[in-house]
């Protein structure tokens, strides 16, 4: 029996993380960017979310079950 030709697995890059600081207790997610737009869940002081997009000064990020926008002010990423 043939399995065809052995190739190499696809690295996929890691997510990229980032730490909620500059903060007092806790930085809000948004539904959207903006300030005024509705709150989906405060992510505390010290906790990781999972960046899922970069663009502007509001990012696109993943927290537990959460998905929504934070201001980048608040995330500081991992290297």
């Amino acid at each position: 029996i043939s399995f065809g030709s052995k190739k190499e697995a696809t690295k996929v890059p890691a997510s990229q993380t980032a730490v909620v600081y500059n903060v007092d207790e806790a930085a809000n997610m948004r539904d959207k960017p903006g300030g005024d737009n509705k709150l989906i869940v405060s992510i505390p002081k010290g906790e990781t979310v999972e960046i899922v997009d970069k663009s502007g000064k509001w990012w696109l990020v993943r927290y537990g079950e959460y998905e929504g926008y934070c201001n980048s002010k608040y995330l500081k990423t991992k290297k």
